[in-house]
């Protein structure tokens, strides 16, 4: 009799099949990681109201992201991450106002990123990388105030960066959004995150020419922005960074050592 069952983890082996269905209700944790699991998220996860943390990345997943999930308001962490799943990120997603990790990389995931993703006021990472997802980057992840790490690369998301990003002001480990379809110049506001790590603007069609205020990453260790369509010079400002990887495209006049691609 399992219906008291509130922690059960179980990565790490080379579990096939379904996730068992369906979860006792009285879950608290579930971890599957890095098995060999298949077909479809369980089909009473909108039932599991005292989930706090579901980890069932690196497996086979597939299917969709049922609305249901935005019933699981006591949810901390989501890690969907490295399966098969498709279909659209429900907008329903921004009810779990408790989410402070929300984890769906490497899917076949489509459509755009839904606004109400505003709501997730306790994210501190957000990795929607190597999906499909198209449309512009919602201004209103500038609201995140809480964000450490945002990771929107590899995707078909176009339009301009939005100015609103260097609001974010903890950003302090990774700001990702190389290979999408992004135009324009890059805003000046990034600047403002003086705390980030690594930057990576790169294999977009950004244009225009690169912000002096760039130059005030001090403790950025990797700012990337080779394979764009930038004009004019890299600032003088670029010198004083301590940066152990600066890679930009070699065409750009650069009065300081550096690495070019």
């Amino acid at each position: 009799n399992l219906s008291s069952l509130d922690y059960l983890d179980l990565r790490k082996n080379e579990l096939s099949g379904r996730i068992p269905s369906p979860l006792p209700l009285s879950i608290r944790e579930f971890v599957a990681c890095s098995n060999n699991l298949q077909f479809e998220l369980p089909e009473n996860i909108g039932e599991l109201l005292h989930l706090e943390h579901f980890w069932v990345f690196s497996n086979k997943l597939n299917g969709t992201i049922a609305s249901e999930i935005g019933l699981l308001t006591k949810l901390f962490s989501l890690n969907l991450g490295d399966n098969q799943l498709s279909g659209s990120i429900p907008s329903e997603i921004g009810q779990l106002t408790n989410l402070e990790s929300l984890i769906l990389h490497l899917n076949c995931l489509n459509g755009a990123i839904p606004s109400d993703i505003h709501a997730l006021v306790r994210l501190s990472e957000l990795n929607l990388a190597s999906n499909k997802l198209t449309d512009t980057i919602p201004t209103e992840i500038g609201r995140l105030s809480d964000l450490q790490t945002l990771s929107l690369e590899v995707n078909q998301l176009f339009g301009s960066i939005p100015s609103e990003l260097g609001k974010l002001s903890v950003l302090c480990k990774e700001l990702f959004l190389h290979q999408n379809m992004l135009v324009g110049p890059i805003p000046s506001e990034l600047g403002q995150l003086t705390g980030l790590d690594k930057l990576n603007l790169s294999r977009n069609y950004l244009n225009g020419t690169i912000p002096s205020t760039l130059g005030h990453l001090m403790e950025a260790q990797t700012i990337e922005l080779q394979d764009n369509n930038f004009q004019g010079s890299v600032p003088d400002e670029f010198c004083s960074l301590e940066t152990h990887t600066l890679l930009f495209d070699c065409y750009l006049p650069y009065s300081c050592p550096s690495s070019c691609q």
